[in-house]
């Protein structure tokens, strides 16, 4: 599982893989991001992420997000897939302007 945030497009992306390595879709997918243990401030979270079919789901974050590449975020993950259900707290790599 991998967690960005692109701050050129306000974009939230997440990908899931099964245990199988297989990439994980038509599931619920919901992504709170955390700065020092406390939501990040500018955004109503947590916020439902959109299946884009490949084990990549994708949302819009509000413009008014403060973060920094500098920043140590952890994105706070829950989905559910059937009855299969997953929690992760992971590290959120931060990109801007490409890098």
């Amino acid at each position: 599982m991998e967690a960005y945030y692109f701050k050129s497009t306000h974009t939230a992306r997440v990908t899931l893989e099964g245990e199988d390595e297989l990439a994980v879709v038509g599931a619920t997918v919901d992504f709170t991001l955390q700065k020092n243990g406390v939501d990040v401030a500018g955004q109503a979270w947590p916020l439902s992420l959109l299946d884009q079919g490949d084990g990549t789901y994708e949302a819009l974050v509000s413009d008014a997000l403060v973060v920094t590449k500098k920043d140590r975020l952890v994105a706070i993950i829950d989905s559910l897939k059937g009855t299969a259900k997953a929690h992760a707290e992971i590290t959120v790599k931060v990109v801007v302007d490409g890098s």
